[in-house]
């Protein structure tokens, strides 16, 4: 069984339940694509939450190779922007020094902040 391909956006592949319609994405680095099929393929099997297992995400648009000289491809380096363990959205802040030191003086080791470096704006979670 396969899912169908949604999008593609920031290095994720979303892909959806042929069962359930359930949308799920993946870390496109982690799956392997074939160009003549435009199918992506799982390491391993995924199950749904429904129960469906799925072997490939299917329907994904060809990549066309452009020409270029001395048939080098050239391509963007991927972002280096740092996203929620939890909950895996970009919108996250440095945990001030500043906040580090207040917290330190007021709560000294139990402050939440001072062994932390970010917090995801979307969630709330330290790290």
């Amino acid at each position: 069984m396969h899912m169908n391909y949604v999008k593609e956006e920031d290095g994720w592949i979303f892909g959806e339940c042929s069962e359930c319609n359930m949308i799920m994405k993946f870390r496109k680095n982690t799956l392997r694509y074939e160009a003549k099929m435009g199918t992506y393929f799982f390491e391993e099997d995924v199950q749904c939450f429904c129960g469906a297992v799925h072997k490939f995400i299917a329907y994904a648009p060809i990549e066309k190779k452009e020409n270029n000289i001395a048939g080098l491809n050239y391509s963007t380096p991927a972002r280096n922007v740092p996203h929620c363990p939890t909950c895996g959205s970009e919108n996250v802040t440095k945990i001030s020094l500043g906040s580090k030191a207040v917290g330190g003086a007021m709560f000294g080791i139990f402050s939440s902040n001072i062994r932390k470096s970010y917090k995801c704006n979307n969630c709330g979670y330290k790290w």
